[in-house]
């Protein structure tokens, strides 16, 4: 079903302006003129408030499931308030670690119900992270020695 949304305060490409927003299945579909709205075609008009796409946070860490804090159902509520549409779950520090896919199916499980934005999750890549780190010179992840290579290693195997 189309709708249509319209501020004096329309942040575009070109910076704010006054616009109509047409929207078709939950996607901005075009950005008219603010006097611009097809008949039969239900309006809200937000008068002055801004009107701005979502923002997308990449890196969170939702603790769910697994830990007792910050679960689906808080971090995407708190991230909607914001004006966060999209939340991108990091796969390390938290439980599971999303490594392999059973790991991202809990996750999926655990957001079924819960998720008040859309979400998606980086996928780790641990150890082979730790081979790129150990071969190309990354200040973030640095790995001084063979030895403490082999050691990061045995220690991912356990």
């Amino acid at each position: 079903m189309s709708q249509a949304f319209r501020s004096t305060n329309v942040l575009t490409e070109d910076g704010l302006k006054p616009a109509t927003l047409l929207v078709e299945d939950e996607r901005i579909e075009e950005v008219r003129a603010w006097d611009e709205v097809p008949a039969g075609v239900p309006l809200r008009d937000f008068g002055d408030l801004v009107v701005l796409p979502g923002l997308v946070d990449s890196h969170v860490h939702i603790n769910d499931p697994g830990r007792d804090w910050e679960g689906f159902s808080t971090a995407t509520r708190a991230a909607a308030s914001g004006g966060v549409t999209t939340l991108v779950d990091m796969p390390l520090n938290c439980i599971p670690e999303t490594t392999n896919l059973e790991a991202l199916e809990a996750k999926r499980a655990a957001a079924n119900g819960h998720a008040w934005v859309d979400w998606a999750a980086w996928g780790g890549g641990f150890p082979v992270m730790l081979i790129l780190c150990f071969r190309l010179p990354i200040p973030a992840f640095p790995v001084s020695s063979a030895s403490s290579f082999t050691q990061a290693l045995t220690a991912s195997r356990r």
